[in-house]
C-alpha cells in the first residue's frame, strides 16, 4: 500500500495521548482511545494488505505472517531483553516471577488472555505489571492470524455474500457482543478479540468504501476536521470510570474511520514532528509503559521533574529503537527465520524465571524475608481434610475439634492464629467468598450465586455443632459496602435475593446494616460463645510487596501504617452495627486493632517481616502475633 503520511500523523496523535494519559498528565483522561485508534489504523492496512495480495497468483499466507513477524517481533523481543536484565538486578523474586510469565506470554501472544484472569486495565494495580500494555498486541497477532482465513472465506461466498456486507455483518456482531458483555464482563470486553474485533473491521470496512470513493478537497477537509474534533473531545473528556469499551468505544473508533476516510493532506499532521513521532510510535508505545511502572515502583508518579524525565525517556527510546531495531529488521526477507531462535530462546528464558521463583538467592535475606510473604494466607487445600457433605468445610487436625471459624477469606488470614490459641488444635474452617448475609450473593461471578444456599446450610451446620464449641467469625465486612479500598476502580454488587431491585437501591447502607444484624445474631443464637472479629485493618498497599520493593532499593525501610482514623472511618458503620449486635444478641467482639494498633497508627511489619501476605488479608506468620487476640476464646 502507498504509504499515508495523514495515517502516520494519526499514528502520532494515538501513541501520544496514551503515554500521556498513562503518566497521568491533565488534559488526558480519556487517553486511552488511543489503542483504538490503532486498532482501526491496523484493520484498514490489513484489509488493504490482504485485498491486494490475495488477488495476486502468488499470494503466500506463511509470507504475509512473517511480514508482521519482522514488523512487532524484533523491537519487543529487545524491550523484553532489557526487562530481563533489569529485573535480574532491580526486581525481588515475586516479581521476578511475574516478569517471566509477562514475558512468555507478550512474545507468545498471550499477554490479553493471561492479564484478562487478573485485575483490570484501569486498576491502580495494573500500574504494578510490565508489559501489560502488550495485551493489544497480543490481540492484533490474533487478529493476523484470523482475518486472512475471514477474508478468504468472505471470497468463496462473493457471489452469495459481498465483502462490504461480510465485513459490516462480522463487525455488527462484535459490537452488539461488546456492548452486551461489557456491563457484565468489563476486563473479558476489553482484553479479548471477539470483543475487539468491530475495531479493526472498521478500519477495513474504511479501506473497503474509502477505495471506491474518492471526495473533493473541501469535503475531505471538513470531514478530517470533525473526526480530529471528535477524537480530541474522546481524549480531553472520556475518562476510565465510563464503561468501557462497550458503546462508548464508537466514538473514538468513528473519529478515527472519518479521518482516515477523508485522506486530506493536511499539513501540520503530515509533516515534521508529527511524522516522526508517528514512526516511531510503535517504538514509543513499547517504552512508555515500563517506564510508567518504573515511577510507579520507586513511587515517584507524583514526582514531575520525574514524569517529564520518563516521557522523554520513552520518546528518546521510540526514536533509537525505530532507528536501530524497526529499519534494519524491515530488511529481512519474507525467508529469514533468524527472528524464531531469539524469540523461542527468550521465552525459554522467562519461562525459567518464572519456574525458578523468581531465583531468590542473589537477593539480601531482609528482601527474601518480606518477599516470602507475599500471599502467605492460611491454605486448607493439603492441611486440611475437606468433609464433601458440606459447602467449604475443612476439619484442620485429626482430634475432636475445639472450635470453629466461620467467614470470607479473611477466616482464612486468620485461622492460623486461633489454632496457634488453641495450642495447635484440631479446628473446624467454613470459608467461602460471600457476604456476611442471608438470601444475599455478589454478582461479580457465577459461582457467588450458590451464596444463599451456602450461607443457609453453614448456619444450619453451626446451630447443631455443642453448643459450648467456641464459634468465631471472620469477614471483610465493610468490602461489601463499598468495595476494594485499595483499588476504588473496582466496586462489587451485592443482590439480595428476596428485595427488588429498588428496594436494594433505596438505602443500601441501611439495609445492609440491618442485615448483617440479623444475620450475626442468627450465628449466636441457642449459643453459648460465639466470637466476632472486628475488621482487619486494611493498608490500602500491599505491604509484602511494597516492602520488598523498597529492600532492594535501600537497606533500611520504614513499612506501610495506617491511620487509626482512617480505619474507624471506613469501618463506620460496620463497627456501630457490630457492637449493637454484640450486646443485643450476646456475643463478644474480638478488636484486631488492640494488637495492630497503637498510638493511633496500624502496623503492618514487625522486626523486618509483613504481618500481611498483601494489603488486608494477615499473613500466616503473624499466627504468634495475633494468638492472643484469641487467647479469651480459650482460656476458659
Amino acid at each position: 500500500m502507498d504509504f499515508r503520511k495523514d495515517i502516520n500523523g494519526l499514528r502520532a496523535i494515538a501513541v501520544v495521548a496514551v503515554m500521556l494519559y498513562h503518566f497521568g498528565i491533565a488534559g488526558f483522561s480519556g487517553g486511552f482511545v488511543g489503542v483504538d485508534v490503532f486498532f482501526v489504523i491496523s484493520g484498514y492496512l490489513m484489509t488493504g494488505l490482504l485485498l491486494k495480495a490475495q488477488a495476486r497468483p502468488d499470494f503466500s499466507l506463511l509470507a504475509f505472517y512473517g511480514a508482521r513477524c519482522r514488523r512487532i517481533l524484533p523491537a519487543l523481543l529487545v524491550l523484553c531483553l532489557v526487562m530481563v536484565a533489569s529485573g535480574w538486578v532491580i526486581l525481588p523474586p515475586f516479581d521476578l516471577k511475574e516478569l517471566g510469565l509477562q514475558i512468555a506470554s507478550a512474545l507468545s501472544f498471550t499477554s490479553n488472555i493471561l492479564f484478562y484472569s487478573d485485575s483490570g486495565y484501569f486498576s491502580p494495580l495494573s500500574r504494578e505489571k510490565w508489559l501489560l500494555h502488550t495485551w493489544s498486541l497480543s490481540v492484533e497477532w490474533q487478529f493476523y492470524l484470523a482475518f486472512p482465513l475471514m477474508l478468504a472465506l468472505l471470497h468463496r461466498l462473493r457471489y452469495r455474500l459481498s465483502i462490504n456486507t461480510g465485513l459490516l455483518l462480522l463487525a455488527a456482531l462484535s459490537l452488539i457482543a461488546c456492548v452486551a458483555v461489557t456491563p457484565y464482563s468489563r476486563d473479558f470486553a476489553f482484553f479479548q478479540l471477539p470483543t475487539r474485533l468491530w475495531e479493526l473491521v472498521a478500519g477495513g470496512l474504511v479501506y473497503v468504501y474509502a477505495s471506491h470513493n474518492t471526495l473533493a478537497p473541501q469535503r475531505a477537509n471538513t470531514l478530517q476536521l470533525l473526526g480530529l474534533l471528535l477524537l480530541a473531545g474522546c481524549i480531553t473528556f472520556m475518562n476510565s470510570s465510563l464503561l468501557w469499551p462497550g458503546v462508548y468505544a464508537v466514538l473514538p473508533v468513528l473519529a478515527a474511520c472519518l479521518i482516515i476516510y477523508a485522506q486530506a493532506p493536511q499539513a501540520w499532521l503530515c509533516r515534521g514532528l508529527m511524522q516522526h513521532l508517528g514512526n516511531w510510535s510503535y517504538s514509543i508505545y513499547l517504552w512508555h509503559w515500563p517506564a510508567m511502572v518504573a515511577l510507579s515502583y520507586m513511587q515517584l508518579r507524583d514526582h514531575v521533574p520525574a514524569v517529564v524525565i520518563s516521557v522523554l525517556f520513552s520518546i528518546v527510546m521510540g526514536a533509537l529503537s525505530y532507528r536501530f531495531i524497526e529499519l534494519p529488521a524491515k530488511r529481512l526477507t519474507a525467508g529469514n527465520y533468524r527472528l524464531v531462535l531469539p524469540v523461542l530462546l527468550t521465552i525459554a528464558l522467562a519461562g525459567g524465571l518464572a519456574m525458578g521463583q523468581g531465583f531468590a538467592g542473589r537477593v539480601s535475606p531482609a528482601v527474601q524475608l518480606a518477599d516470602s510473604e507475599i500471599g502467605n494466607i492460611f491454605a486448607p487445600e493439603g492441611t486440611c481434610q475437606q468433609l464433601k457433605d458440606q459447602p467449604a468445610l475443612w476439619q484442620c487436625g485429626a482430634n475432636t475439634p475445639r472450635f470453629a471459624v466461620w467467614g470470607d477469606s479473611h477466616a482464612l488470614s486468620i485461622f492460623a492464629a486461633v489454632q496457634k490459641a488453641a495450642g495447635d488444635g484440631t479446628g473446624l474452617l467454613y470459608s467461602q467468598s460471600c457476604p456476611p448475609l442471608e438470601n444475599a450473593y455478589l454478582d461479580e461471578k457465577r459461582s457467588h450465586r450458590r451464596c444463599q444456599a451456602n450461607t443457609a446450610t453453614i448456619l444450619a451446620d453451626i446451630a447443631a455443632l455443642p453448643a459450648d464449641l467456641p464459634i468465631i467469625l471472620a469477614f471483610r465486612y465493610s468490602y461489601y459496602l463499598y468495595g476494594y479500598n485499595e483499588d476504588p476502580t473496582r466496586q462489587v454488587s451485592l443482590r439480595y435475593t428476596d428485595m427488588t431491585a429498588a428496594e436494594q437501591q433505596a438505602d443500601k447502607t441501611a439495609v445492609f446494616a440491618a442485615r448483617l444484624e440479623q444475620m450475626l445474631c442468627r450465628a449466636a443464637q441457642g449459643r453459648d460463645h460465639v466470637y466476632v472479629v472486628a475488621p482487619i485493618p486494611e493498608l490500602g498497599v500491599d505491604v509484602p510487596r511494597v516492602m520488598s520493593r523498597q529492600l532492594m532499593l535501600a537497606d533500611s525501610i520504614t513499612p506501610p501504617v495506617l491511620a487509626l482514623a482512617n480505619y474507624q472511618s471506613r469501618n463506620t458503620v460496620v463497627l456501630k452495627v457490630l457492637h449493637n449486635a454484640a450486646a443485643r444478641c450476646g456475643f463478644t467482639l474480638l478488636d484486631p486493632t488492640q494488637p495492630l494498633c497503637a498510638n493511633g497508627i496500624c502496623q503492618s511489619a514487625q522486626d523486618g517481616r509483613p504481618l500481611y501476605a498483601d494489603d488486608d488479608h494477615l499473613s500466616q506468620s503473624s499466627d504468634a502475633f495475633m494468638a492472643p487476640l484469641f487467647a479469651p476464646v480459650f482460656s476458659r
